[in-house]
């Protein structure tokens, strides 16, 4: 809602008191009576109020220029303490930047090339934009002192002639826009003195009424806060547990896997908060690395099911889809002929297309499609990579 406009309000109530009390009345007479007055007033109103309207524009230009001074000072500081090249968005460190200068090259691409010109344009550019500010500030000041002489030339007016007292450029205006009609102003003042009024008494309301708002907002901003935070750590736990039960049903999973394959001893998998996978025996706690005193089977049967496993967790939870797993000679470190065909059962039998890589022909007859490579020679140059 665009607030009202309230224009005036002293300048119109100094009108009335001055009608009510018959002041403006005896101004008015004199004015009509003094023709010459009249003219010197209205010449040294008109010169102050252009006076005025010429300094507020000045200020505002001032106001802009001292901005761009300190957006281009802005920029500068920016660009010496991180460079960013416009095409690729590379960022260059300051040192990096500062050594290319120095040493001739530009600080984005690092090619030779002269930064005399662009330093010279900044220069002058700063320099221009003082030179700006101080013809500015020059022509306000100058402006500022015929301004005070109008005012002065003004005052002498007034105490040469005290009977038009305290009259100014504002209530000379009215007087000459109503033709001197006194019955006429004082209906416009009351217009407008009763308009201000309502637009007052409006702003005061509207005013109310977003206090109120104000109050409700933060009332309903606390409430949220509150129920933010409870929300966050109910989220959090949340999270955890589902973590926590989500690496617990991992691991069943590739536990059940692994021992699928296994003939010995079953082994239990036990998947650490930090990442790490143990295995707890009867007698000892062993790790899924190659220092973790694991057998090369048992190793190689883990990293079989865990692959398995991965993929059928990751297709079920909508994480990835993998429709196919492939294993490169998985069975060639096993040993033991029971763990390999209860190994071969278990690949087999996933409801996922599986590729293998094996070197043991006895073992083609285990799948549907099979494909033989050949070996060949490479020959290359190392200019073909250059």
């Amino acid at each position: 809602m665009t607030p009202p406009t309230i224009a005036y309000p002293r300048a119109y109530e100094q009108i009335q008191n001055k009608i009510e009390s018959g002041e403006l009345e005896e101004i008015s007479s004199q004015l009509q009576r003094d023709e010459e007055l009249d003219q010197r007033l209205d010449q040294l109103f008109r010169e102050k109020e252009g006076l005025r309207k010429r300094l507020r524009k000045l200020h505002r230009k001032k106001r802009k220029q001292q901005n761009y001074d300190s957006e281009v000072k802005q920029v500068i500081a920016e660009a010496v303490n991180d460079f960013t090249c416009p095409t690729c968005d590379r960022r260059i460190s300051t040192e990096k930047a500062k050594n290319r200068i120095d040493s001739g090259y530009c600080p984005y691409c690092g090619r030779k090339h002269s930064l005399e010109d662009l330093k010279q344009s900044i220069s002058n550019r700063i320099d221009r934009s003082d030179e700006v500010l101080e013809e500015l500030e020059s022509e306000i000041e100058e402006l500022q002192e015929q301004r005070d002489e109008v005012t002065e030339d003004i005052e002498r007016v007034r105490d040469e002639r005290p009977e038009i007292g305290d009259l100014d450029g504002f209530v000379k205006r009215r007087l000459d826009e109503y033709n001197h009609n006194i019955q006429q102003l004082r209906e416009h003042v009351e217009e407008e003195l009763e308009n201000i009024s309502e637009s007052l008494t409006q702003a005061e309301e509207d005013l109310q009424r977003l206090n109120e708002q104000e109050e409700e907002i933060e009332q309903r901003i606390e409430q949220y806060s509150v129920a933010l935070e409870s929300a966050s750590e109910m989220a959090e736990e949340l999270s955890d547990e589902s973590f926590e039960a989500g690496i617990k049903e991992f691991g069943e999973a590739w536990e059940e896997a692994y021992n699928s394959m296994n003939s010995n001893l079953e082994l239990d998998i036990d998947i650490e908060e930090d990442g790490r996978v143990r295995f707890p025996g009867r007698n000892s706690l062993r790790e899924y690395d190659r220092g973790g005193n694991l057998s090369g089977s048992e190793l190689h049967l883990l990293n079989i099911s865990f692959a398995c496993t991965l993929s059928r967790f990751a297709t079920r939870n909508g994480i990835l889809d993998w429709d196919t797993v492939v294993l490169d000679e998985p069975f060639s470190n096993l040993q033991e002929e029971e763990n390999r065909e209860a190994a071969l059962d278990y690949v087999t039998g996933l409801d996922k297309q599986v590729v293998v890589t094996t070197s043991n022909e006895s073992l083609e007859s285990e799948f549907e499609n099979v494909e033989v490579l050949d070996r060949e020679a490479l020959q290359t140059r190392i200019g073909d990579f250059v």
